[in-house]
């Protein structure tokens, strides 16, 4: 089991906000595992369904600006109103040093008043992690 850490400092307008940081074990997996959970109080539309479905809506991570491959774990429980997708990066071997961990979401247009198929900002958390 991988051990997973919050991401830093976050901003809803500016992507680039300042990291926060905190250390980390050296060669420790970890993980981080972030992404959207939609809890739809009444039935979905399908037009709302297949924008939060769509890969316009979505979670990036970067380490040191170099955006990293993710795992999807999307779930929709039957007959529930809640929807997860969830994206997953795995680190086996851990790192060493010191590195910015940059998380980025986005919506689809469509769920934020815009249009279908366009991905839409919508958050930023940037740590900078010393392995050690």
């Amino acid at each position: 089991m991988y051990r997973g850490f919050q991401l830093g400092s976050c901003s809803t307008s500016d992507p680039n906000v300042a990291p926060g940081a905190t250390t980390f074990a050296a060669n420790s997996p970890f993980f981080v595992r972030h992404g959207w959970v939609y809890f739809a109080y009444q039935p979905v539309n399908n037009q709302t369904q297949a924008a939060f479905e769509n890969p316009t809506t979505n979670f990036q991570l970067y380490v040191d600006h170099v955006e990293q491959n993710s795992l999807p774990d999307f779930y929709t429980p039957p007959s529930s109103n809640v929807h997860i997708k969830l994206f997953v990066i795995n680190f086996p071997n851990g790192m060493t040093g010191t590195h910015l961990i940059q998380g980025w979401w986005f919506l689809d247009g469509y769920t934020v008043n815009g249009q279908f198929g366009t991905s839409v900002f919508q958050l930023a958390c940037n740590l900078q992690v010393t392995f050690q």
